[in-house]
């Protein structure tokens, strides 16, 4: 599973974040809307995901290791 929640309130992304696990995000941030979402263990993360962070606008730390930074892509949102 790439996305994970810890049990005390953070979301963990890691490895390659697909389309399929976009859903499972948007679940975890409705059951836990304060959750802060961690990013630093994505390899890279497939639009479907930056969208639910785009919508849900979670507190977000680091950044995958693709291309784009998570700055660039949420700018003031984090």
């Amino acid at each position: 599973m790439t996305v994970k929640a810890t049990g005390d309130g953070e979301i963990i992304l890691e490895g390659a974040c697909g389309a399929e696990d976009a859903e499972h995000l948007f679940q975890l941030l409705c059951g836990q809307p304060t959750a802060t979402v961690t990013l630093g263990g994505a390899v890279t993360m497939h639009t479907a995901v930056w969208q639910v962070l785009l919508l849900m606008k979670p507190a977000v730390k680091g950044s995958p290791g693709q291309g784009l930074s998570a700055e660039q892509i949420l700018g003031g949102q984090r």
